[in-house]
């Protein structure tokens, strides 16, 4: 079967079978299991997928161990561009081994140059990386970051809830990390605190058991703090929607 690499494109697409209706054959089990390769391609698969395992496994060892942890966007886009040449080398039995070689090559010197262009630039590396975002700030949402990140508001309060949280007040900061990870610092010394209430809506019975303030109130666009009936907008946000502030005991 001649090859297609370097091939004008037209050639290429005259070699494409279009299969026919009276192709369609429900009965014809081996062209189900194994298409139009004849079955002595299945050897060769064999052979490519054990290649395509060690080349992948030797890449990764170059590229360390943050590609077993959480990745950055351009380690992202690495795994998926050598998942994309597996994918094709494995299947296709027009391309060759060397291509893929080349490919992965290619991707880990981009990886090296990324690296080192980091550590030599700060620019460089809130391009290729991203730089932390505060999405909380001292009890209050940043809606502005939230907005800019495209985080959603109810993201940020599940993953607060999963720490055991239900007071924004307690919360000193909230970052999304580079590699989209949540960092949740909160107040170390235990005091009376009021703020916004992060638990659900919809449970009521929970909602109950917790102190809510007489006095303030918390906007619930951003958690902003307030006396009741002082104001009808918030003064952060600008929103007209409240709810009694919830307390957090000593």
């Amino acid at each position: 079967m001649p090859e297609l690499w370097g091939q004008p494109l037209d050639n290429a697409i005259k070699r494409i079978r279009i299969m026919k209706k009276e192709d369609v054959d429900l009965t014809d089990y081996m062209r189900i299991l194994l298409g139009d390769m004849p079955p002595e391609f299945m050897i060769e698969v064999v052979i490519r997928v054990a290649f395509v395992y060690l080349m992948l496994v030797v890449t990764m060892r170059i590229l360390g161990p943050r590609m077993e942890a959480m990745i950055s966007r351009n380690e992202e886009i690495a795994l998926v561009t050598l998942a994309a040449s597996a994918g094709i080398l494995i299947h296709n039995p027009d391309r060759g081994l060397l291509p893929s070689v080349v490919l992965v090559l290619v991707v880990v010197g981009i990886q090296y140059a990324s690296l080192w262009k980091i550590k030599r630039s700060d620019r460089a590396e809130k391009n290729l990386l991203d730089q932390p975002e505060t999405l909380v700030h001292n009890g209050r949402f940043r809606l502005k970051e939230m907005m800019k990140t495209r985080i959603q508001r109810e993201r940020v309060v599940s993953e607060m809830r999963s720490r055991g949280l239900f007071n924004l007040a307690d919360i000193q900061r909230v970052y999304i990390e580079a590699n989209g990870k949540f960092t949740i610092l909160v107040h170390e010394k235990k005091k009376e605190r009021m703020g916004l209430c992060i638990l659900p809506d919809t449970d009521d019975e929970f909602r109950e058991r917790q102190s809510f303030s007489n006095t303030h109130i918390a906007c619930k666009a951003c958690g902003n703090v307030v006396e009741k009936n002082a104001i009808k907008n918030c003064p952060d946000c600008g929103a007209d929607n409240w709810e009694r502030a919830v307390i957090t005991p000593e």
